[in-house]
C-alpha cells in the first residue's frame, strides 16, 4: 500500500499521473504550505503539511467493494478521496480507492456506541492506510439531535487525545447544512453555534449551495458566506466549503455557476472545498448530475465542467493557504443588499493590521453593471493581496458573460503581480496612469498582489521581518509621565509591521482595548526602525502592558509603566534623581531622564522626578472660619478670579468674589462662602507652592454644599495647575446643581484629562433647600491606575450615592491651585480639603 507521502512529494508512478495537480501538490511540500490565522492550532498542524484538499462526497460505487479508476479521479482535479458510503459500516466491502488520502465519515445511520465505532474504525484503517480526516457526520443535530452531537463529541476527543500520534493528527470535521440561509435564520445560527458548541471540530463544513436546481441564485448566498466567515473567525475554526455538483432536476448546474460558487468561496478564505457530489444517476441526482454516471457514459458533463475549475483551484491553493484573509467587499448591492459588506464601507472595526491599505483605490466591471466583489488578504510579512470575482453568471459558460474590469489605484502604485490560474505562474503587471484594465470570464477570481519586490506567497518565499532590537526591551518599563516612545528595528524593510499594545488584567488576560491607537507611528528613512510615540499619556502607572508586532517574526514583549523610573529596575529611587540630574541638557528623544516627555531634559524633569521619588504631603483644607464677612479676596490666600497664569475662570462669566457670610442655612461653622447676586461669583487660591501634587499616588479632595430650594443653581468647584498656559497639564471639575425639583452631581475633566468608561453623572433627590444640612462630595484621583472614584452623600437623610469610578487619560502634573463658583445667594459652599497619599 502507497504511504500518505508518497502521494504528495511525486515519488511514484501513482504521483506522476497527478498531471497538474500533482505539480501544484509537490510545489506545496517543496515551498511549506501555510495556515490561515483564523485557523486553530490543531487545524494548523494538519494543514502545515497537506495541500488545498479537493475532495467529492462518496468517492466509490454506492454499494461498496469495487475500486476507483485512479486516471478517472485524478484528471478531475481532485486529490482527496470521500469514502461516505461505507465507512460506518466495515462490515461491507471496502472500496479501494489506491492509496489516495481520504476523509474518512463517520456516517449517522446506526450511530453505534463508541465501541463499535473504534471497533469499524480500527478495520476501516486496516484497509485505508490514508485516512487524513474524520468527518464527524452530516448534519448531525437534525438528523439524531442531542444523542448524535453528544457521541460525535466522544468520537472527536477519542481521536484529538489519542496515544496514537496517527489517529490524534487526524483532521476533525462535521458538516451543517443551508449555508445560503444561515444570515437570516435565528434558528439556523442557533443549529450551526450549538452544532459548533458540542462537537468542538477543528473544521466546519457549511454547505454553501447558490441553488439546487437551475442556474440562478437564490437564497442569501454571499450573505451566508459573510455569516459563516465571521463565525468561524471569531471562534477561531477553519472554514471549508462543500460545493453543489449536483442536481435533481434539469437543467445541470452550468459552468458560470459552478465558477462562481467557488471562487466565491475563495474570496472569503474559504481553505478546503469538498463537492457534492461524486456518483451520479441515482437518488438524489439525475443522470450526469455528479462525477461519475454509475450506469454510463463516463466523463459526465458535470465531470467535464468542474475539471479545469478544480485545476484552477488546484494552482492557486499553496498560495490561499499562506494568505490570512480580511474580508470581502461587494462592487454592488445587487445580491444580498445589507448582508455583506460594501467597498465604501469603513474598516474600522477592524484592527490596523489588517485594513485596506487604500492602495486599491477602486474596481469597476465596465460592462456588468459592477457586479464584482473583491477579497482583501495578507501574507506572513503583511503584504496585501486582493482577488477580484466576476460575479455575473448564466446558462453558459464563465467566458460567454465575461466582463472588463478595471482596477484603479493609488498614484504611488506603478505595477502589480497576478497568479496565472492556467498557468501556476506569477505575472507582472505595468499599471499606467493609475489605471488597469483585463477581461474576467463570469464566475471567476483572480488573484493579485502589488509589485514591490517580495515574493508572492505560496510560490516563493515570504520572509517576515525579524526583530533585531527593541527599546525599551521585553521585559523592561516605560518611564516617562506622557509621550513615551517604543521604538523597533528589524532586519529588513518593516513597512507592514504593526504594533498592538494591550494592557494585561490582573489574572494575565489581554484586556480589549488595543492602545496602538492613541500612538503616533513613524518609519525610519531606511524602512527598517518603527517607533510608536505615546500622545500624552495612553500606559497607566504600576501597570503591565503586552507589546505584539504583527507581520513580524518577533516574539510578544512584555513592558511595565513605572514612571519616572529612568534606570529601568522598575522603581523610583535616588538613583533616577541622580540620573535626570547628569543628563540635563539633554534633547535625545528616547532620553528616559526626559520624565515629562518635552523632548529635553532640564529643571523641570528634576523637579517632577524629586516629587515622584519623594512625594510631597500636602494636607489642605478651607472653612471659611477666621474670616471677615464680605468679599472673600484677599482674605486666606483666596485670590480675584482669573489672577493666576493658568486659570480656569474666566470673567465672561465670573462676575466678581465671593462673600463669606454667617447668614446662611445650617452647614458646619460660622462661615460660608455664598454669593451676594450677580450670575456667578467665585475665587480661585493656589494651595500649594513647592510644585504642586499629582502623577503618581492618590490624591482626595472634596467640599461640602447646599443649593437653593428654588431656580436654577450651581456649585463648582475646580483642582488645576496654576502654570498651565497650554490646557495640558490636567484639570478635575466637580459641579452640583439644581432646582426645585432636580438635583444632579457630575464630575468633568479638561487641560489633557479625558474622561471614559464610568458614571460621570447622578440625579441627587430632594434634601438640599434652605434648611439642609448639606451634601458632602468626596473624589479620590488614583494618577497610577487613571481611575477616578467618587460619592455624594445627603446629610439629611445619610443617603449615599456611589461610589461611582470613571475611568481617565491623560496626566494631571502638579495640581497646585482650585476655584470654586457659587450660583446665587442661598447657596454655599464649606469645608472644602485636598490630600494627597
Amino acid at each position: 500500500m502507497i504511504s500518505r507521502w508518497s502521494l504528495r512529494n511525486g515519488n511514484n508512478c501513482i504521483a506522476q499521473r497527478y498531471t497538474c495537480v500533482a505539480c501544484v501538490i509537490a510545489m506545496a511540500i517543496v515551498l511549506g504550505v501555510g495556515t490561515p490565522a483564523s485557523a486553530n492550532p490543531r487545524y494548523d498542524a494538519w494543514q502545515a503539511q497537506h495541500p488545498f484538499v479537493l475532495a467529492a462526497w462518496a468517492t466509490h460505487p454506492a454499494g461498496g467493494g469495487g475500486e476507483l479508476d485512479l486516471d478517472y479521479f485524478l484528471n478531475a482535479g481532485l486529490n482527496t478521496a470521500f469514502d461516505g458510503r461505507c465507512a460506518y459500516n466495515a462490515q461491507r466491502p471496502m472500496p479501494d480507492l489506491k492509496g489516495l488520502p481520504i476523509i474518512y465519515m463517520v456516517y449517522m445511520n446506526r450511530m453505534p456506541d463508541l465501541d463499535g465505532f473504534i471497533a469499524d474504525f480500527g478495520k476501516a484503517r486496516q484497509h485505508h492506510e490514508n485516512i487524513v480526516i474524520v468527518l464527524l457526520g452530516d448534519e448531525v443535530k437534525s438528523s439524531h439531535g442531542e444523542g448524535g452531537l453528544t457521541h460525535m463529541r466522544q468520537i472527536r476527543d477519542w481521536v484529538v487525545n489519542n496515544e496514537d500520534p496517527e489517529i490524534s493528527s487526524l483532521l476533525t470535521m462535521t458538516c451543517v447544512p443551508a449555508a445560503g440561509k444561515v444570515s437570516s435564520s435565528s434558528a439556523i445560527q442557533e443549529y450551526y453555534d450549538d452544532t459548533w458548541q458540542r462537537i468542538q471540530p477543528d473544521v466546519l463544513l457549511p454547505q454553501f449551495y447558490p441553488s439546487r436546481n437551475g442556474n440562478t441564485m437564490g437564497g442569501a448566498f454571499y450573505s451566508g458566506l459573510e455569516w459563516c466567515f465571521n463565525f468561524a473567525k471569531e471562534r477561531d475554526v477553519a472554514l471549508w466549503s462543500c460545493n453543489r455538483a449536483w442536481t435533481s432536476g434539469p437543467p445541470l448546474p452550468s459552468e458560470s455557476l459552478l465558477r462562481m460558487q467557488r471562487y466565491a468561496n475563495l474570496a472569503y478564505g474559504v481553505t478546503g472545498m469538498v463537492d457534492f457530489l461524486w456518483v451520479a444517476d441515482s437518488s438524489p441526482t439525475i443522470k450526469d448530475g455528479g462525477y461519475w454516471n454509475i450506469t454510463g457514459p463516463n466523463p459526465t458533463v458535470l465531470y467535464k465542467r468542474l475539471a479545469p475549475i478544480n485545476r484552477e483551484i488546484a494552482r492557486l491553493g499553496p498560495t490561499m493557504l499562506k494568505l490570512t484573509p480580511v474580508r470581502a467587499y461587494h462592487m454592488d448591492g445587487r445580491d444580498d443588499g445589507d448582508g455583506v459588506h460594501h467597498w465604501s464601507d469603513v474598516d474600522g472595526d477592524l484592527p490596523s493590521w489588517m485594513c485596506r491599505s487604500g492602495l486599491l483605490a477602486n474596481v469597476t466591471g465596465a460592462s456588468n453593471r459592477n457586479h464584482v466583489m473583491v477579497g482583501f488578504f495578507r501574507d506572513d510579512a503583511g503584504q496585501e493581496y486582493f482577488m477580484v470575482v466576476n460575479k455575473d453568471i448564466g446558462p453558459g459558460t464563465g467566458v460567454e458573460v465575461a466582463t472588463d474590469i478595471q482596477l484603479t489605484f493609488h498614484p504611488s502604485v506603478t505595477g502589480l503581480q497576478r497568479l496565472n490560474r492556467i498557468t501556476g505562474q506569477v505575472e507582472d503587471i505595468a499599471v499606467e496612469g493609475g489605471n488597469c484594465l483585463f477581461s474576467l470570464a463570469g464566475g471567476t477570481g483572480d488573484l493579485f498582489k502589488f509589485d514591490n519586490g517580495t515574493g508572492f506567497a505560496g510560490i516563493e518565499e515570504v520572509v517576515p521581518p525579524r526583530l533585531v532590537s527593541a527599546k525599551p526591551a521585553g521585559g523592561g518599563s516605560v518611564p516617562r509621565l506622557m509621550n513615551n516612545p517604543l521604538r523597533f528595528t528589524f532586519d529588513r524593510d518593516a513597512t507592514q509591521v504593526r504594533a498592538e499594545i494591550r494592557e494585561v488584567g490582573e489574572n494575565g488576560e489581554l484586556l480589549a482595548e488595543d492602545l496602538a491607537a492613541k500612538f503616533t507611528r513613524d518609519l525610519s528613512e531606511d524602512k527598517r526602525a518603527i517607533t510608536y510615540g505615546e500622545n500624552g499619556s495612553a500606559l497607566k502607572d504600576g501597570c503591565e502592558y503586552r507589546v505584539i508586532l504583527h507581520w513580524a517574526q518577533a516574539v510578544a514583549m512584555t513592558l511595565y509603566a513605572v514612571r519616572g523610573d529612568v534606570n529601568g529596575d522598575k522603581q523610583r529611587t535616588a538613583a533616577d534623581m541622580e540620573l535626570v540630574q547628569a543628563q540635563a541638557g539633554s534633547a535625545d528623544a528616547f532620553s528616559r531622564a526626559d520624565v515629562n516627555g518635552d523632548g529635553v531634559v532640564d529643571e523641570n524633569d528634576y523637579q517632577l522626578i524629586d516629587r515622584l521619588v519623594n512625594i510631597p504631603q500636602v494636607s489642605w483644607s478651607e472653612s471659611f472660619e477666621g474670616y471677615s464677612e464680605g468679599p472673600l479676596a484677599g482674605q486666606g490666600g483666596w485670590l480675584e478670579p482669573q489672577t493666576l497664569p493658568g486659570t480656569v475662570l474666566n470673567r465672561a462669566w465670573v462676575n466678581g468674589s465671593a462673600v463669606v457670610s454667617s447668614e446662611a442655612g445650617p452647614l458646619d461653622g460660622a462661615h460660608k462662602a455664598t454669593s451676594a447676586g450677580g450670575y456667578f461669583w467665585g475665587n480661585e487660591i493656589q494651595f500649594n507652592q513647592s510644585g504642586g501634587v499629582g502623577a503618581v499616588g492618590v490624591l482626595k479632595f472634596g467640599f461640602l454644599t447646599r443649593l437653593r430650594e428654588k431656580g436654577y443653581q450651581n456649585v463648582g468647584v475646580h483642582l488645576w495647575n496654576s502654570s498651565d498656559t497650554a490646557g495640558q497639564l490636567g484639570q478635575f471639575t466637580v459641579e452640583v446643581m439644581g432646582g426645585a425639583y432636580s438635583q444632579a452631581a457630575l464630575i468633568r475633566a479638561g487641560r489633557g484629562i479625558v474622561l471614559g468608561e464610568g458614571t460621570k453623572s447622578v440625579a441627587l433627590a430632594g434634601g438640599l433647600g434652605p434648611d439642609s444640612k448639606g451634601l458632602a462630595v468626596d473624589v479620590v484621583v488614583d494618577f497610577g491606575a487613571n481611575i477616578l472614584t467618587w460619592q455624594c452623600r445627603n446629610r439629611d437623610d445619610d443617603k449615599l450615592y456611589g461610589p461611582f469610578t470613571v475611568l481617565f487619560e491623560g496626566t494631571a502634573l502638579g495640581l497646585d491651585a482650585m476655584d470654586f463658583v457659587v450660583r446665587d445667594p442661598g447657596c454655599e459652599l464649606d469645608n472644602i480639603y485636598i490630600r494627597n497619599f
